[in-house]
């Protein structure tokens, strides 16, 4: 007896408005600094209604099952989506997140906080310019960097802050 193979609901071709819309949030991500793909799995997950396999994903997305893999775990990584149940068969599925707040909020503490720190320290560390330098520093450019840097850490703590009263 043949094992019947599962297709995912959304099928692109018969689905061009769904298309479009993810590829325009694979755009999106891509800003953001993920990969389009992620954000085409993301937005077909979350259309879809229900838990999708990485075989159906890679379907879904004509993609190889190993981008399927990497993708998958950089969305884990930063909860953008979940592991789901596993289908009949065991295979592991996943699910887009559907609290958007939490997951936005998951890649600026995981990503934006951590690389605005290490910005800040980079920049606390740079000084007045060494005598011998060929390269001179305006140090009012230095403190206005600064200033800017501190601006940014206040803006993206306010909007964390509204995103945790959503949640």
């Amino acid at each position: 007896m043949k094992k019947a193979v599962r297709h995912p609901a959304i099928h692109p071709e018969s689905h061009p408005d769904a298309r479009r819309l993810a590829d325009l949030v694979g755009e999106l991500i891509e800003f953001w600094g993920f990969k389009a793909v992620q954000g085409r799995m993301w937005c077909y997950l979350f259309l879809s209604g229900e838990p999708l396999s990485s075989k159906e994903l890679a379907q879904l997305l004509a993609v190889s099952p190993a981008l399927v893999t990497q993708s998958v775990q950089v969305l884990l990584k930063y909860g953008v989506i979940l592991e789901d149940t596993k289908g009949p068969n065991g295979i592991l599925r996943f699910s887009a997140n559907p609290d958007a707040a939490q997951a936005i909020l998951g890649v600026l503490e995981q990503r934006e906080v951590k690389l605005l720190e290490r910005l800040g320290a980079a920049a606390k560390k740079l000084g007045r310019t060494p005598e011998r330098s060929s390269v001179k520093v305006d140090e009012e450019r230095v403190a206005q960097l600064r200033e800017w840097i501190g601006t940014s850490q206040n803006l993206l703590a306010f909007v964390m802050g509204s995103l945790r009263r959503d949640l």
